[in-house]
């Protein structure tokens, strides 16, 4: 037996502000409703609930409230940020409420921060970046002619401390070569 699935379909907000605009303007349901491309029974629901509580918007549904408080979300985003490379499981002893690590990826994702890859670069220091950054202004009007003659070599790969495989970092988008964000 075949389930029958019933197709919903989400009119944005300026669909339905124009299809009230046209009801205000002096039209009928019926014809907004035809002009704006809206179902006529779903227009009557969409002027009866504007009718009512005076605007388009979806209300709020019922549901579990939410465990974490403002104060708990921001302590969370500090204690995140603060230390990058701390895992969720152990993000959640920082705050008082027990939640679970995909209430915490949620509300760090609402924040824009997210739990990535570091990306592995070379150990440099200070000097060495400003070496690099000089040898790199000197040299960039050079042409495809000029580097044709030169000859890069492999790099090798040395592993500083003991974790050789894959670290994760917190971090909003765009601070993937942070220094904080970043394995040498």
């Amino acid at each position: 037996m075949v389930a029958i699935k019933h197709k919903y379909v989400h009119h944005d907000t300026p669909t339905k502000c124009w299809f009230i605009g046209a009801v205000k303007a002096g039209l009928s349901i019926q014809k907004s409703a035809a002009l704006t491309g809206i179902p006529p029974t779903t227009a009557q629901h969409i002027f009866k609930k504007y009718a009512t509580t005076g605007s388009t918007s979806d209300l709020p549904r019922s549901g579990c409230p939410p465990k974490l408080t403002e104060a708990d979300k921001r302590q969370l985003v500090r204690n995140a940020i603060k230390d990058c490379r701390k895992p969720f499981s152990e993000l959640v002893n920082t705050i008082p409420t027990k939640v679970s690590i995909s209430t915490i990826r949620n509300v760090l994702s609402e924040k824009g921060d997210h739990w990535r890859i570091a990306k592995k670069v070379p150990f440099i220091n200070a000097r060495q970046k400003k070496a690099r950054l000089a040898w790199a202004k000197e040299y960039e009007q050079w042409g495809q002619r000029e580097w044709h003659w030169v000859i890069f070599s492999n790099e090798s790969y040395i592993y500083l401390g003991d974790r050789s495989g894959r670290v994760y970092v917190t971090r909003k988008p765009g601070e993937e070569l942070d220094e904080n964000c970043v394995v040498p």
